[in-house]
C-alpha cells in the first residue's frame, strides 16, 4: 500500500488531538463544524471535512454524544458506531473526490475508520474482498450523479428555525467557555466569548458571554 501524502499524514495527526464534546440531538453538519473549531483550537490548524452526500450522508441527521478529553478519532468512533457512519482520510484521490481533496476528512456511510473499506485499518494493507459487496457497490455507483463534488443542500432555512439553531449553537459554545474557565484556559474562553457575541448577538448566551468576558479581561 502507498504511504500517505503529507496532507493525509497531517490530518491523521490532527485526529489524535484531544477535545471535549457535548451534543444532544445536534445535526451532523453542526457537529462537524464544531469539531473543526475544536481541532483548530487544539492544534492551530484547520481540519477540512467533506460530507459524502452522494453516498447517503445527511447533513441534517441528528446525533447525541458526550466525551471529555478524548482524541478526535475516539470521538468520531463513539458518535458514528451506532449511526452507520464512518470517515476516511483522503490521500491523493478517492473515488470521485479528486486530488484537490487530498488530506480532507471524508464522512461516509459505513464502518470506515480512517481508511477506505478495501483497506484494513489495523494492518493498513488491502482487505480481503467481498465479491458480492463489490458487485453491489458497482451497481450503486451507476445510479449516482456524475461530478466530483456532492450537490449542496439548497433547501431554504425557516427564519424561526434559524433563530432556534442560533440559540442552540450559542448555548453549546457557552458551555465550552465555562469548561475552558474550569480548566484554566482563559485565553480560549475569551476567544469563544467574543465569537459568541459576534455570531449570536441576539441570544441569551451572548448576554452571558459579555458578562463572562468582562470578568476574564479584568
Amino acid at each position: 500500500m502507498e504511504k500517505d501524502t503529507p496532507a493525509a499524514a497531517a490530518t491523521r495527526k490532527k485526529l489524535q488531538a484531544k477535545i471535549s464534546v457535548d451534543y444532544k440531538d445536534v445535526s451532523l453538519k453542526e457537529i462537524m463544524e464544531d469539531v473543526k473549531q475544536k481541532v483548530n483550537d487544539a492544534t492551530g490548524s484547520e481540519l477540512s471535512i467533506y460530507m459524502d452526500n452522494q453516498g447517503g450522508v445527511s447533513n441534517n441527521s441528528t446525533l447525541s454524544y458526550s466525551a471529555r478529553d478524548k482524541t478526535v478519532a475516539e470521538v468520531l468512533d463513539g458518535m458514528f458506531k451506532n449511526n452507520d457512519l464512518g470517515y476516511i482520510v483522503i490521500s491523493k484521490e478517492y473515488k470521485t473526490y479528486k486530488g484537490r481533496y487530498d488530506g480532507w476528512l471524508l464522512i461516509v456511510k459505513g464502518k470506515e475508520r480512517g481508511y477506505p473499506e478495501d483497506v484494513d485499518s489495523a494492518t493498513k494493507e488491502p482487505a480481503a474482498k467481498d465479491k458480492d459487496k463489490d458487485k453491489k457497490s458497482a451497481e450503486k455507483a451507476k445510479d449516482k450523479p456524475a461530478g466530483d463534488k456532492p450537490p449542496a443542500d439548497k433547501l431554504p432555512e425557516n427564519p424561526e428555525d434559524e433563530a432556534k439553531k442560533a440559540e442552540r449553537d450559542a448555548a453549546r459554545q457557552l458551555k465550552y467557555v465555562k469548561s475552558f474557565i474550569e480548566d484554566g484556559k482563559n485565553d480560549l474562553a475569551i476567544k469563544h466569548c467574543k465569537e459568541i457575541i459576534k455570531k449570536y448577538p441576539k441570544t441569551p448566551a451572548a448576554q452571558e458571554a459579555k458578562k463572562l468576558l468582562e470578568k476574564l479581561e479584568k
